[in-house]
């Protein structure tokens, strides 16, 4: 007579309930509906550190990992590509994959030359050597400005509560993201609009 989730629910609390030196948990969440799992995640979280007890859960969705995890490992073609913080895994990606697996990003071909990044949106220094690359773009990188050097057409905009997502076709073709503030300039479909890069610490790959 039990749901989905109300067994969901059980089966996690006859698993913790011998309070177990390690954990092993298989999409735990799977059944749940949005709120529930959020809600669940974080109940399970805060037990496993009172009890001080070891877990690995499996799952393919990183919006579940990035609250549960000290350290998550991401598999890909069974191989492991890396293990470190959720920090390092968004900021620092040591494999193409993951720069466009952990949140929100495109590769644009690049080339460094003499210490600077050739790409479409423009130059910038970089200390690496010589050679093609793949740079990668997030939607933080990218910001509206009357005044930016980089020109594209809105085509695509979702609403995200606090912010807009944008998606642009820059002037060559290349479709980039963009974030924008419910309060800052907004701008609509098929409108040309001028854009400004905030990248301190660009990320490439060698192609």
């Amino acid at each position: 007579q039990l749901s989905g989730g109300q067994q969901q629910r059980i089966a996690l609390a006859r698993a913790l309930a011998p309070k177990p030196q390690l954990l092993l948990l298989d999409e735990p969440f799977s059944s749940l509906d949005t709120e529930t799992r959020t809600t669940l995640a974080a109940d399970v979280r805060q037990l496993l550190k009172k009890e001080q007890m070891t877990a690995i859960l499996v799952t393919h969705d990183q919006n579940e990992a990035f609250p549960m995890a000290d350290q998550i490992g991401v598999l890909h073609n069974a191989k492991l590509l890396q293990w470190d913080s959720c920090y390092e895994l968004y900021h620092q990606p040591k494999h193409a994959y993951i720069a466009t697996f952990i949140g929100e990003g495109i590769l644009l071909p690049a080339t460094i030359k003499q210490r600077n990044i050739y790409s479409a949106l423009g130059e910038m220094g970089i200390d690496r050597e010589d050679g093609d690359v793949d740079l990668l773009v997030r939607p933080e990188h990218l910001q509206f400005n009357p005044q930016g050097s980089i020109k594209g057409v809105v085509t695509g905009k979702r609403f995200q509560g606090h912010e807009y997502l944008y998606q642009l076709e820059l002037t060559d073709g290349v479709t980039v993201e963009a974030h924008a503030a419910i309060d800052q300039i907004h701008a609509e479909l098929d409108e040309h609009v001028c854009l400004s890069v905030r990248m301190n610490d660009p990320i490439v790959f060698s192609r």
